[in-house]
């Protein structure tokens, strides 16, 4: 069986136990192999190299960049990147020219989106902006987030972090991270703590879950959370305020909804804390963005509020005095995560596929100069 080869930075210890786990519990069925530094890749002899949480840094390449992106096109028939930024907007769009695809864990539902700069560069940045008068000041990143229109068809989405560990384990994480380090992936996809998701959750605690805060982010990026807290303070249905981590993990298997807003991506670790803890999402409407596991079906299997949070505190009222409407959200969402690491090997086998369908014999030089790509295009399914 022909096999794909992948290069990631041993540096990030989450990525065997999030974004790599898919391609590290397929590794053996499905002929992955993996590589850690630049060198390492001399003695490989597959066709097809995926990138994986790579491009960190700067946001345009630099004069080393073409010369290595030149080498790697004239060893592999197909270069592809697996994006583990988090939003939904590609940060580094003038890397998409070295490759013949670019996965991610969410995409926009309407590629044209990629085609202009974002205010704030994310896709909810510029509501706040506009809105409420937000602005990032000093913190304004420079760098474009607008893709080249010959490029949009490489964008594909692959996988979010709802597949993964959950809980995380520090130790086990350490412990994955080294197995795949020392190219062992069966024994670092054993070491990686995925749900068990054997039986739904029942909690008992009519109360909504909003323990965040949104000091991590530059303003623009974190209004959502600060306008959120604002909206559900001194609410008695909600739980607020920052706890030790123990205290957090006990509240999620108690409480009945957890509110999960934006982080730097629209998708968050949270999101699948509390779909595994049998307790409904509640969380700002998903509808411009394209993932999987897809746990945002409105009213199916989350509950959407307004970005501007205007009808947070009617929602979760609505959701908790409703048992068996609550009851039906949880369910249909704790299965559809549940159905997902079944669904898991096809998804894999689909990118492996993709990859290995790219056309043969391409050989496409870089321009340094104009930074664009000559020579005959791959095609792009």
């Amino acid at each position: 069986m022909p096999g794909i080869s992948i290069l990631y930075p041993s540096s990030s210890l989450l990525l065997p136990s999030y974004e790599l786990y898919p391609l590290v519990a397929s590794a053996r069925e499905l002929s992955f192999e993996f590589y850690t530094s630049q060198q390492s890749l001399q003695s490989d002899r597959n066709e097809c190299l995926l990138i994986v949480g790579w491009l960190q840094g700067a946001k345009v390449p630099a004069e080393g960049d073409y010369a290595w992106f030149e080498q790697l096109r004239r060893k592999y028939r197909v270069i592809a990147y697996l994006d583990c930024n988090d939003g939904a907007e590609i940060q580094r769009p003038s890397f998409l020219q070295f490759f013949d695809y670019w996965f991610m864990k969410q995409v926009f539902r309407d590629r044209n989106v990629y085609l202009r700069d974002l205010p704030g560069k994310r896709a909810y940045t510029g509501f706040y902006m506009d809105r409420f008068g937000v602005s990032d000041e000093s913190q304004t990143p420079s760098w474009s987030t607008a893709v080249d229109a010959s490029q949009i068809e490489k964008i594909r989405p692959a996988w979010n972090i709802l597949i993964g560990a959950y809980p995380l384990h520090v130790i086990r994480t350490r412990l994955a991270a080294s197995a795949l380090w020392w190219r062992t992936p069966s024994l670092a996809a054993a070491c990686v703590a995925t749900p068990a998701l054997r039986r739904l959750p029942q909690p008992k605690l009519p109360r909504c879950q909003a323990r965040f805060t949104d000091s991590a982010y530059r303003p623009t990026v974190g209004f959502q959370r600060r306008l959120l807290l604002e909206r559900v303070k001194e609410n008695r249905r909600f739980l607020t305020g920052t706890v030790p981590k123990r205290q957090y993990q006990a509240e999620l298997q108690e409480v009945q909804a957890v509110l999960s807003p934006f982080g730097w991506g629209e998708v968050c670790f949270r999101d699948a804390e509390a779909v595994i803890a049998g307790a409904v999402l509640v969380k700002p409407e998903m509808s411009h963005v394209e993932t999987w596991p897809d746990l945002y079906q409105k009213y199916e299997t989350y509950v959407p509020i307004e970005w501007d949070g205007s009808d947070v505190v009617e929602q979760v009222a609505n959701l908790l005095d409703a048992p068996a409407e609550r009851l039906r959200l949880a369910q249909a969402a704790w299965e559809r995560l549940r159905a997902a690491y079944h669904e898991l090997p096809g998804r894999v086998r689909s990118l492996r596929d993709t990859m290995l369908s790219g056309t043969a014999g391409d050989k496409r030089q870089v321009d340094p100069v104009a930074g664009r790509c000559s020579g005959p295009q791959n095609a792009i399914r």
